[in-house]
C-alpha cells in the first residue's frame, strides 16, 4: 500500500503524544478525529515515532533499500559491449568466463546497453523435389500397415 502524507503521519504523532505513545489508543483516537481516512495499523505509530527519532523525518528514505550498485569499471563495460556488437550470438557464459565476471553481470550490462544476445537457429529450407518426396512418404505411411500388418 502506498505510504501515508507528511500531514497525515504528522497527525498520527499528535495523536500518539496525546494518549501517551500507547498504539492501541492513538489508533482510537486517529479514528476519531479523522474518521474520513483511511485508518493505519497501531505498528505504523510506533514506526512513524521512532522513524522521526531516528531520521529526523517521518518519510521513508527509500535510497538506502537494497544492495548498492558498484559499477566503477567502465572498461569492462565496455568490453562486454563491444564483445557483444561484434557477434550478437555470443554467449552470456562464454564472455564471463572469458572477463572473469558473473554471468549475471554481463546480462545486466549488455541489457542496459540496449542490446539482446540470441542463439541462432539453422532451419532447414524446402528444397527442389521436396514436396514430391514428403508426398511419397505419406502415401507409403499411409499404406504401410496395408501391405505389412506388422508395421
Amino acid at each position: 500500500m502506498a505510504s501515508y502524507t507528511p500531514e497525515e503521519y504528522a497527525d498520527m504523532l499528535i495523536c500518539y503524544g496525546y494518549c501517551g505513545c500507547v498504539s492501541a489508543q492513538a489508533r482510537n483516537e486517529y479514528i476519531a478525529r479523522f474518521p474520513g481516512r483511511r485508518v493505519p495499523d497501531v505498528a505504523v505509530f510506533d514506526r512513524v515515532y521512532r522513524r522521526l527519532r531516528e531520521t529526523g523525518s517521518v518519510l521513508r528514505r527509500n535510497t538506502d533499500m537494497g544492495r548498492p550498485r558498484i559499477n566503477d569499471d567502465d572498461e569492462q563495460d565496455n568490453e562486454i559491449v563491444q564483445r557483444f556488437r561484434a557477434d550478437p550470438t555470443t554467449s552470456t557464459n562464454i564472455v564471463a568466463r572469458d572477463l572473469g565476471l558473473s554471468q549475471w553481470r554481463v546480462w545486466f550490462t549488455v541489457h542496459t546497453a540496449g542490446l539482446y544476445p540470441y542463439h541462432y537457429t539453422p532451419v532447414h529450407t524446402i528444397e527442389e523435389g521436396d514436396p514430391a518426396r514428403r508426398l511419397d512418404f505419406c502415401r507409403f505411411m499411409l499404406n504401410a500397415d496395408v501391405e505389412d500388418p506388422d508395421f
